[in-house]
């Protein structure tokens, strides 16, 4: 019996350690991404609007102001579902970038995509997108950053 709790033990902190030495050695990014819609320069033709609304889902029952990514990892992706409605009275397109970086060189190793096809969202229609956050397994100088979501509308 004593044998087997001196085993036990051993296993234990084996665990431990293993535990202790892999939590030091992956490398924790904390991140938020604010979302920013923006219109085209130009905007729409007069009499018409020009409108776009981000949501948690297609019951659009929360509008979506940010993402929290939450813990990522160097080398991982993490993809974020939202959905993107047509509040307007005219159809458009949609386009995507990232600004505001903070730190600033956090863009060096953190790149933001989406599955959306360039496909035209017809008024009080809606898509769902996937956007994806790629961090690099080669990043330094970035332990937690923020960075704006900007969808860009424009009139189709």
């Amino acid at each position: 019996m004593k044998k087997a709790y001196v085993v036990l033990l051993l296993v234990l902190a084996v665990v431990v350690v293993l535990a202790v030495l892999n939590f030091r050695l992956e490398r924790v990014i904390e991140s938020v991404g604010r979302i920013v819609v923006r219109h085209s320069p130009g905007g729409a033709l007069p009499g018409v609007t020009l409108n776009c609304q981000i949501y948690t889902d297609n019951s659009k029952t929360a509008t979506l102001s940010f993402i929290d990514w939450g813990t990522r990892y160097p080398g991982e992706a993490k993809t974020h579902n939202v959905y993107v409605f047509n509040s307007g009275s005219v159809p458009f397109v949609l386009g995507l970038s990232t600004e505001s970086w903070v730190p600033s060189n956090a863009s060096d190793y953190i790149h933001l995509s989406w599955d959306y096809d360039g496909g035209v969202v017809q008024p009080n229609m809606g898509i769902a997108v996937t956007l994806t956050l790629k961090v690099d397994s080669n990043i330094t100088g970035v332990d937690t950053f923020a960075f704006d979501i900007v969808f860009t509308v424009t009139q189709a």
